[in-house]
């Protein structure tokens, strides 16, 4: 069973998550969070596998709260938003986020998000990768770089070897 929080200040999202994933099965939502003080007041108390939260949320933002709560444990965090600024996204990463939905598509994503972050794998809504991508290959033309290969140091090259 994959325990899930929910935070989020909207309590319609908050509902209409705990709907989609208990029609799901092997999960189940063990508490809901209305701001980013709860959420990580909640993932301390309750332990979850998964924190499934919005960027923008009062009190404390998603970005600040999933810091704090990975500080505290293994948990995986998914942040389900609107915001699709590649700004938001790397400073979800930066926070420890293992997947980013939009929630006008998070219904068609939800399950095998938390799938692959319930396992240690990252999840992004297409919308998202596309983005990551577009903007990885920015920053490689800026460079004048040909083959991301060549962004690499020259021992995490020798390590890229060996593991191959």
């Amino acid at each position: 069973m994959i325990r899930i929080l929910i935070a989020d200040d909207h309590g319609i999202v908050r509902t209409g998550l705990k709907l989609l994933l208990d029609r799901i099965g092997e999960m189940e939502v063990v508490g809901e969070a209305a701001d980013g003080r709860e959420a990580v007041r909640l993932a301390a108390e309750l332990h979850p596998d998964i924190v499934i939260m919005d960027i923008a949320m009062p009190l404390l933002n998603g970005l600040q709260a999933a810091q704090a709560i990975r500080q505290n444990a293994p948990t995986g965090v998914i942040f389900v938003t609107m915001h699709t600024d590649e700004s938001y996204i790397l400073k979800a990463l930066d926070a420890g986020a293992r997947g980013y939905l939009l929630k006008d598509n998070a219904d068609e994503d939800i399950e095998r998000a938390v799938r692959a972050v319930a396992v240690g794998k990252p999840y992004f809504s297409p919308a998202i990768s596309r983005a990551l991508l577009e903007e990885d290959m920015r920053l490689m033309r800026k460079r004048g770089v040909q083959d991301s290969f060549d962004l690499l140091t020259e021992r995490e090259r020798e390590v890229l070897q060996l593991l191959a």
